[in-house]
Parts: structure tokens; C-alpha cells; sequence
């Protein structure tokens, strides 16, 4: 018999099949009860959203403690469902706060709910009244937090620190606290224990250094910073929880085609490019590295190379075949909107149903193409890494393209553990396409710094060196310095 009152999708979650918990999502629960104020800094894909879900139980049942559950948009629906498979709240219970203003004030005034489930704007906005509509609210629990609270002078981050005084209890989930930075790490340890650093000026002093003009040039005490958040966090690999990553990380060097080349040369070291009808100028180094990155992704937008297919295109166009022949679905990532619309292009001209996900794709959408990929009707998606670098699970996944990468380790990482949710039967092929002499080195340079700097904090986590272009000269300046080494070595005993 239907339940009176309730939705059809709620109806079918009243009777949704329950998940048994695992060893360390139990004791990531017995952490988070002991310890009020705390992080679960566990790599993607070890199930900490499970843990957190029977933590939500666990303070209504024991503590009359309601939660907001604060998130990116894109997990609303799926934290909603894991939150039905590891308690047992009903339906009514988790309340999603979202859409226009008549609507979220129903939604807040719902007496029933226990679980509030929003996104980091609409927690910024509206935590206060509902906290005057529910006082039992007094616990705050964050999946994806640096996507939303790694800029310390950021509105949104001191609104959350408001917030916090207000609110007792306080988890945050992320496998990247740093988040390029060591100063990403600030905003959580301030709402754990401000003693710990005391203000940010404080944090900076002990952690960062500067050259003469007060630029930052990097970041020292590593270990200091590692061993707080060993105090605050609990951490599981992705190898603790699923055995050995299988992947395979192959980088391709590309060539520009010609008039791509000569651009990108005068852009590089005269940041001014002549066009048909115009100067495309680069008017400082930030400009001038963009204009750079635009030429090498997407040329045509500027009237360059025209009838000419540049480097990544052929490598692109390969991938894309085997997908036909094989029929597997494959996934690209690229950095540049104008460049993944591009990609969508090329890839359908090939014969595959193709969609793309980025910023200007709605959640509804993004939802839809997700289902549509995993279910089969779809061969390829060609996406953003930061759009695409949560709450999709693509383990279906053979191949992933990278055709170019922002300058952070933690999206790389983000997006190509979309194809790796668990133990994998085949490692999955991660190509990431370089073009030689160009801005890609310095890019592949910054992540390897960034993710280095993430080792030294914690040495769990992966150094990335992709540059290929680098290992090879590296490769080079070894064996001539063997070789300059042999002949000394023989000229002494000449």
C-alpha cells in the first residue's frame, strides 16, 4: 500500500535497501562522537560520506541534535539518498533547502526534518534563521569543504566562521585540504581551535615565506601543520580501504601546427599577437600566460589555424577512434569552456553520442548526462574538471584524456578518481596531452610543486610529475653527465 502523503520517488525511498557499514566507516563514526569539533581528510572514493550520514543518526537519537548538511549543489540528491541507505530517517526527515525564496521557507519550517541538506551559499545565507526556526540545530557537517571554505578572507568563509559560534558540533570531509596552498588548511583548524595558530597573520608567519617585496615564493614547517591535523582527522588511503590505485598515467607530447607555433611564440615573448583585424595583446603575465593557454586550446577562436588540425587534435582523434572500435565510453577533461565545446565537436563528428559538462550546464542536466553515460547511452563526456571532480562515479570507465590541466593538483586528482570509485578489475589509462615548449611545462611544473607540498604535510599523498617533455631532458642532462663522468674517470687513468 502507498504511503499517504509522500512523493512516489519518497514512497520508493521509504523501502530503499539499507547499507551495512564497514569496519573504518564504524570507527570514523566513534572519531566524530568522541571528538566535537573535527575532519575526515580520507581520499576520495573511501566512503566518508557513510560515516557521516550515521553520525546524523547518532545526534538526533542520542544528543536531540539536528544537522546541516552542507555540500556542493551537484550532491544534494545523491548525500540525500546515502543518508536513506545508512539510517533510518524517513524521507520527510532530510529536507533539501533549495530553490526560489517561497519555496526554501517552506522547506526550513519543516518541523519533522533532522537533517538539513543545502549548498555553501545557501548555509552562508540562511543558517541563522534556521536556527531560529530549529534551535536543536547545533551540528554542521561539510562534504567537498574545499570547495567552499579554503580562502580565509572569502565572504562566505567568514560567514561560516559566524556560524560556528553559534553551532557546537563540526565535521568537515575533503581529501584535499590543501588545496594548493598550505594556507587552505587555515579556515577548518580555526573552527577546530583557534589556539591552535591564534589569527591568520600567525598561520602565514609560521608557514610561509617571502622574497623582499612580500610576494609569496613558498611554504615551510610542513610537519608542524601534518602533525595538527593528525590531532584533529582521521585519514584513510584509498589503498587502506581498496587495495593498490590501479591507473596507469601516460603523458603524450604533442606538437602545435604551424601557425599555432608562430602565435604562440610572439604571444610568449612579445605578449602581442597581429590578427586580421586586430592585436590580440597580453597586458600583464597573467594575460599573457591566458592568451597563451587560449592559443594552445582553442586557436580557432582567434582566426588561427584554420584548415589546420594542431597536435592535440590528432592525439584527441586517436583516443577517439579506438573508443569507436572498441566501443568503450571514454571521458575528456579539458580547462577552457571554448575548448571543451571544441572536443564536443570533434567527438561527434566521429560518430559519438557526446555531452558536456561544465559551469553552464545545469545540476537537472549534469544529473541526466550522468545517467545517461553510466546507463550507456552515451560514448563520451567531455567535461570540467571542476565541475566534473565530484559526485560522479564513472567506474565504468576504460580511458580519460586530459587535453589541458588548471593549475591545481587537487582537480586533476579529483576528476581522474571519477573513474576510480573502489577496486578496479583493469587499471584505468589516464592520458594527459603536453605540447613541447610551451606553457604546459610550466603548468605540470606548479601541480608537481603543489602536490609536493601537499607530501611534506602529509606523505601519503601522490607527487605528480607529468611533464613529459622535462623527464626526457632530465633524462638527457643524467646520461651526458655519465658520460662527461667516464671520460674524467679515463683521463685518470690515462
Amino acid at each position: 500500500m502507498a504511503a499517504v502523503g509522500f512523493s512516489r520517488r519518497e514512497q520508493e525511498q521509504v523501502t530503499i535497501e539499507k547499507k551495512v557499514p564497514r569496519e573504518h566507516q564504524i570507527a570514523d563514526l566513534a572519531f566524530y562522537i568522541m571528538t566535537p569539533r573535527c575532519m575526515n581528510l580520507s581520499d576520495p572514493a573511501t566512503q566518508k560520506t557513510g560515516s557521516a550520514c550515521m553520525y546524523t543518526q547518532y545526534l538526533w537519537d542520542d544528543l536531540g541534535c539536528k544537522s546541516y548538511f552542507v555540500m556542493p549543489m551537484s550532491l544534494l540528491r545523491k548525500n540525500k539518498d546515502e543518508l536513506l541507505e545508512f539510517t533510518n530517517f524517513h524521507p520527510s526527515e532530510i529536507q533539501i533547502v533549495d530553490g526560489e525564496a517561497k519555496r526554501r521557507e517552506r522547506q526550513m519550517r519543516n518541523e519533522n526534518a533532522k537533517v538539513f541538506i543545502m549548498g555553501f551559499q545557501r548555509f552562508s545565507d540562511d543558517w541563522q534563521r534556521l536556527k531560529q526556526w530549529h534551535p536543536q540545530l547545533n551540528a554542521a557537517i561539510f562534504d567537498e569543504w574545499h570547495l567552499g571554505y579554503s580562502g580565509h578572507d572569502s565572504g562566505r568563509t567568514q560567514n561560516m566562521y559566524i556560524a560556528m559560534r553559534s553551532i557546537e558540533r563540526f565535521m568537515a570531509m575533503t581529501g584535499t585540504i590543501i588545496k594548493g596552498t598550505l594556507a587552505s588548511a587555515y579556515p577548518a583548524l580555526q573552527v577546530i581551535e583557534p589556539r591552535f595558530y591564534g589569527t591568520y597573520g600567525a598561520f602565514l608567519a609560521q608557514h610561509r615565506l617571502q622574497d623582499e617585496y612580500g610576494t609569496t615564493i613558498g611554504w615551510h614547517n610542513h610537519q608542524r601543520l601534518g602533525q595538527i591535523l593528525q590531532h584533529v582527522a582521521v585519514r584513510h588511503t584509498f589503498e587502506e580501504v581498496h587495495g593498490p590505485e590501479a591507473k596507469v598515467i601516460v603523458t603524450e607530447l604533442c606538437d602545435m601546427s604551424p601557425k599555432q607555433r608562430k602565435a604562440y611564440e610572439e604571444m610568449e615573448e612579445m605578449a602581442l599577437v597581429e590578427l586580421e583585424d586586430e592585436f590580440l595583446e597580453g597586458q600583464s603575465p597573467a594575460v599573457n600566460a591566458m592568451r597563451c593557454r587560449q592559443i594552445m586550446a582553442h586557436p580557432e577562436t582567434f582566426g588561427l589555424a584554420k584548415g589546420e588540425t594542431t597536435g592535440k587534435d590528432e592525439r584527441l582523434k586517436i583516443h577517439f577512434a579506438d573508443a569507436v572500435v572498441s566501443g568503450e565510453p571514454i571521458a575528456v577533461f579539458a580547462a577552457l569552456v571554448p575548448e571543451q565545446e571544441r572536443i564536443v565537436a570533434i567527438a561527434k563528428s566521429m560518430g559519438l553520442r557526446t555531452a558536456l559538462i561544465n559551469g553552464h550546464v545545469s545540476s537537472t542536466q549534469r544529473a541526466r548526462i550522468d545517467e545517461a553515460f553510466r546507463r550507456g547511452d552515451l560514448d563520451c563526456v567531455v567535461a570540467s574538471p571542476d565541475t566534473a571532480g565530484v559526485g560522479f562515479n564513472w567506474h565504468h570507465l576504460e580511458t580519460m584524456v586530459f587535453t589541458s590541466l588548471n593549475y591545481m593538483d587537487d582537480s586533476f586528482v579529483q576528476a581522474y578518481r571519477r573513474g576510480i570509485r573502489g577496486k578496479r578489475a583493469r587499471p584505468l589509462r589516464i592520458y594527459v596531452l603536453e605540447y613541447r615548449d610551451s606553457i604546459d611545462q610550466r603548468i605540470m611544473q606548479i601541480i608537481e610543486n603543489k602536490s609536493r607540498d601537499a607530501n611534506l604535510v602529509d606523505p601519503t599523498k601522490e607527487v605528480f610529475r607529468l611533464s613529459e617533455q622535462r623527464r626526457q631532458q632530465e633524462e638527457e642532462m643524467f646520461d651526458s653527465s655519465k658520460a662527461t663522468d667516464r671520460k674524467i674517470s679515463m683521463a685518470e687513468f690515462a
